[in-house]
């Protein structure tokens, strides 16, 4: 028998529909919340079966069925398919309240014997999510209140899977987040891990050609032909590890790994120590340069390692980028709370589409330019991280092709800190007993050729087990250790070492690698000092001449 409005009160419907959607209240596992719906649509919507279809746009639906019956899922999804289809065409956006169905569709009618049955459409956003469905046995079972019924229920219904898909929505988008930073992230270690490697193989071969450039000093020194010869390897061999050099540095920046060890510097010895390591490429090019500072020490606040690196790296653009014979001037002075430092120079100058970009990383001039003065295009990016590691800035500014271009470098003044007070006074270095472990066979060769050389006594070694059964069997008052060592590597030979002889020997690490973590494990291990391949005569001489070899380097 259909019931009368009379039979369900305003009261007790509006406590279901409340209960319905107050179990909605977490889109995870919506099955339960979904069952528990139907089971109370029930009280208000008499039905002997229901059943919930939900579409799916990116693969299969979801039936649910009430009271739980896993051998009629598949025959009423089949039906709530078709139905849906006709739901669905009858219903333009936006839906207004469904006609009640008063007929199956006869290629289905027969997997659902009823007399009387409704079925609503889950309406979401965009898109019909499915359908809900109920049948009863008796004929004119439901009216006009219970289609109302049944399509609120339908809205909450659809409301709710909504939720659900937006929160798997959000879901997946953050997955994908997570999974393109965990990609990015591995790219940028095995990135790193590359240029390691890279600056590792190529220390090994320029430390050889450094010092045997160096070994060949006094045969230069009397011989103008072989002066100018071992000029231009030397020069080449610096080129070659600055390049190295910003590669590393790059990485390290872009990783935020540099640290800046302040201390109270003045503009002039800034610019002096840039001036001399880039000198052999302005005078090889043949330009003019012109200096212009204050009589009085400018004193400002800075890592004065880095922030020569930084000038550096301007000149080097300056001298790169200008015609041979060209000039390039610095000038320096005090404005305001800043030390102000710019650079000009008379070379090829900047486009105005490149100008915005100048100090991005990999930026470069025209490429026949670029490439024959093998530019990487990192020098201006390095000088930007640098001066803004400084709280500096840094701007360029040309009028055009051709007509030079400017950098302008401002950085604060800051608080003086005291500087460390150095014995500046050269003594003549002792004649050693030194050893050598290296296993590049080329290296080991010349960094012995060159100590002997200087009068020292050396043993080498090329492995792990090797330098420590000849460090105990005739103990050095120096040993340089590589580390990557066949063996053992050179943390463990200096553990040894420092264990059997204490602090009678000086360690010194010589190895490529010189990420603070190495110098760390080098520490760790009991080295002295740690030496970045390739490593020049003034090293290993400020580190022979130590009074004594348990001392800070």
């Amino acid at each position: 028998m259909p019931r009368t409005p009379a039979s369900r009160s305003l009261r007790s419907v509006a406590r279901v529909l409340y209960d319905i959607t107050q179990g909605f209240d977490s889109p995870h596992d919506p099955e339960p919340r979904l069952r528990r719906a139907l089971g109370l649509l029930r009280s208000i919507v008499p039905y002997d079966r229901c059943a919930l279809l939900e579409t799916s746009a990116g693969g299969p639906g979801r039936i649910i069925v009430a009271p739980d019956s896993p051998e009629e899922s598949e025959r009423l999804s089949r039906v709530l398919t078709r139905l849906l289809t006709i739901l669905t065409a009858e219903v333009p956006p936006p839906p207004p309240p469904p006609p009640p169905a008063s007929w199956l569709p006869e290629d289905v009618a027969h997997l659902v014997p009823c007399a009387s049955h409704l079925a609503v459409p889950l309406v979401g956003l965009d898109r019909v999510l499915g359908v809900l469905f109920v049948s009863h046995p008796d004929m004119n079972a439901y009216a006009d209140d219970d289609l109302r019924l049944l399509s609120i229920v339908g809205s909450q219904i659809a409301a709710y899977l909504t939720a659900c898909q937006l929160h798997e929505q959000d879901r997946q988008v953050v997955t994908e987040h997570e999974a393109a930073r965990t990609t990015a992230e591995a790219e940028s270690r095995a990135k790193d891990e590359f240029l390691a490697m890279l600056a590792h193989e190529l220390r090994n071969p320029l430390m050889a050609v450094r010092i045997a450039m160096q070994t060949i000093l006094g045969q230069a020194q009397r011989d103008p032909i072989v002066q100018r010869a071992r000029n231009v390897a030397e020069r080449q061999v610096k080129h070659l590890m600055r390049l190295v050099d910003d590669l590393v540095d790059v990485s390290r920046l872009t990783r935020g790994k540099i640290e800046l060890h302040k201390e109270s510097v003045t503009l002039q010895m800034i610019v002096a120590a840039a001036l001399e390591t880039t000198r052999g490429f302005i005078d090889a090019r043949r330009h003019v340069e012109s200096v212009s500072l204050p009589d009085e020490p400018l004193w400002f606040e800075a890592d004065p390692v880095r922030i020569t690196q930084a000038l550096e790296n301007l000149l080097d653009n300056a001298a790169k980028y200008t015609p041979q014979g060209g000039e390039i001037s610095v000038t320096g002075y005090h404005e305001g709370a800043d030390v102000v430092l710019r650079l000009r120079d008379t070379g090829i100058g900047i486009s105005p589409e490149l100008l915005p970009r100048v100090f991005d990383l990999f930026a470069q001039a025209e490429p026949p330019m670029a490439r024959s003065e093998g530019s990487l295009g990192v020098g201006l990016t390095l000088a930007r991280t640098l001066v803004e590691l400084h709280q500096g800035t840094i701007t360029a500014d040309s009028e055009g092709p051709g007509l030079g271009s400017e950098f302008v470098v401002r950085l604060p003044i800051g608080a003086p800190i005291e500087r460390p007070r150095r014995d500046d006074r050269r003594a003549a270095v002792p004649a050693r007993h030194i050893l050598i472990v290296e296993d590049d066979h080329n290296v080991r060769k010349a960094l012995r050729r060159m100590l002997e050389l200087g009068g020292h006594r050396v043993e080498v070694a090329g492995d792990g087990p090797g330098a420590v059964d000849l460090a105990l069997a005739a103990p050095p008052e120096v040993a340089f250790l590589d580390i990557g060592l066949p063996g053992f590597d050179g943390y463990e030979v200096g553990r040894r070492i420092r264990a059997a002889l204490g602090s009678r020997v000086l360690l010194v690490a010589v190895t490529a690698r010189g990420e603070a973590e190495d110098r760390r494990r080098s520490s760790d291990a009991g080295f002295d000092a740690h030496l970045v391949k390739p490593v020049s005569r003034e090293d290993l001489t400020r580190l022979l001449g130590r009074a004594e070899p348990g001392s800070p380097s």
